[in-house]
């Protein structure tokens, strides 16, 4: 199946491929990081009304979303960037089961 005739009809299917795409551990955690920091300096532009650094944030997660996947997977995440705003919500739901503990177990548990 191409990437482009992937279409997940709710966001569980779609948890299942951005999780496939997402098994090293490295990719997870830089994700879960890149969260944080996003929302961190994403606030602050808000709040300060900064345009220039809303975009900056917005570049730099993309950056380390997509750099983590070139360097740590060797190719690039195709699949899951086919619904963007499931994408941001995939990444809250693996922040979440960081903060857990479970984010091994949440793989595993996809995969299955």
């Amino acid at each position: 199946m191409r990437n482009s005739d992937w279409q997940p009809r709710s966001f569980d299917e779609y948890m299942v491929g951005f999780l496939a795409e997402h098994t090293h551990p490295a990719t997870r955690w830089a994700h879960v990081v890149m969260l944080h920091v996003a929302v961190v300096t994403g606030s602050t532009a808000l709040l300060r009304r900064s345009v220039p650094l809303l975009a900056t944030t917005v570049l730099g997660a993309v950056a380390v979303d997509l750099g983590s996947h070139l360097v740590v997977d060797g190719r690039y995440p195709g699949k899951s960037l086919s619904r963007p705003l499931w994408s941001v919500r995939a990444n809250f739901v693996l922040s979440a089961a960081a903060w857990r503990g479970s984010m091994d177990a949440l793989a595993v548990q996809q995969a299955a």
